[in-house]
């Protein structure tokens, strides 16, 4: 028998019954903490990788099955909302500076802008999330309506992440480049809304064209 370190239950096997903590578990060592830390992080990347690769394939699988239960199998959308803000903001300021070192000229309005991104996108999480459940209620609860919102948002993050190193060779078009990418995320905003929302319905895809206007 197994006396667990974590929560001192008796057991049998390599893992605990009652926490599920490894009985091979002994005194914390430096090793510890490398493997820990190098466990989190590839685990981390690969779980947000594949979130990102199923949201480009089928997007529509990704939220039915988290709102039927597949918790497990995808990356938390809190986390995956926070990650990609934060991502973004820190590579906005990138551009930023390239473009006053490029064209000579200071840009701090916009500079402004990008640094209140974060905050503007967590603000306007519950206007989206209470005008589709206003909306759709009848099919779809508070907490599916969010998760959606916390998916997509981090999805259209993602696309601007992966299409800044465009900004440092077509800098002196940033303005272009920048309403070029609101086109793309305003086609995948409509697109995501009808996969979830639209049922094939007339009156559900014209309340969808509403919602993505309005935001």
């Amino acid at each position: 028998m197994n006396t667990c370190k974590n929560c001192t239950n008796s057991f049998a096997g390599k893992f605990c019954n009652q926490c599920g903590q490894k009985a091979s578990v002994n005194e914390l060592k430096f090793k510890d903490v490398i493997h820990e830390s190098w466990h989190s992080i590839t685990h981390t990347d690969s779980g947000i990788i594949r979130l990102i690769k199923d949201l480009f394939s089928h997007p529509k699988s990704v939220y039915l099955n988290y709102f039927s239960g597949q918790r497990k199998k995808y990356f938390s959308p809190v986390t995956f909302f926070l990650i990609t803000v934060g991502i973004l903001t820190f590579l906005g300021i990138k551009v930023f500076d390239y473009e006053d070192y490029k064209l000579k000229t200071l840009n701090e309005f916009g500079r402004y802008a990008l640094l209140t991104t974060k905050f503007k996108f967590i603000f306007l999480l519950p206007f989206e999330i209470l005008l589709t459940l206003l909306i759709f209620y009848k099919r779809f609860n508070i907490a599916k309506i969010i998760v959606f919102w916390l998916y997509l948002n981090g999805f259209l993050f993602t696309l601007q992440i992966l299409l800044t190193p465009l900004y440092f060779p077509l800098i002196s078009n940033k303005s272009l480049l920048d309403t070029s990418i609101q086109i793309i995320q305003y086609i995948i905003v409509f697109i995501h809304l009808i996969l979830v929302f639209g049922n094939r319905k007339w009156l559900n895809i014209i309340a969808v064209f509403f919602i993505t206007n309005i935001i």
